[in-house]
């Protein structure tokens, strides 16, 4: 059983099961916003939004949540709530995003 926490959100009157994010996926969603900006919260939603206690993805394949399964509305707001249950700071992820390379 994976120790990440989980929890169900409620967008737009339906139930979402999400869990926090990993350090490795934290690392991706940083490298995908710096090349494109409207990408980083599908793929937060793709990793990070479940289909049931058993940690399946709840959309099987990235695109669909990229190429119209999920709006863009609902994409932002699953992404804000597995940030909130990770404990990021959504001001300063922004800020980092913002930043250039650390070398």
């Amino acid at each position: 059983m994976s120790k990440l926490r989980r929890e169900t959100v409620t967008i737009r009157d339906e139930p979402y099961l999400i869990r926090e994010w990993t350090p490795a996926e934290r690392s991706e969603f940083f490298k995908r916003v710096k090349a494109d900006p409207t990408l980083g919260s599908a793929y937060i939603a793709f990793r990070c939004t479940l289909k049931d206690e058993t940690g399946a993805p709840l959309w099987p394949k990235e695109k669909d949540v990229t190429d119209g399964e999920v709006s863009t509305e609902v994409c932002d707001e699953i992404n804000k709530a597995i940030m909130k249950l990770s404990g990021v700071d959504l001001d300063a992820a922004k800020k980092d995003a913002d930043s250039p390379p650390k070398d």
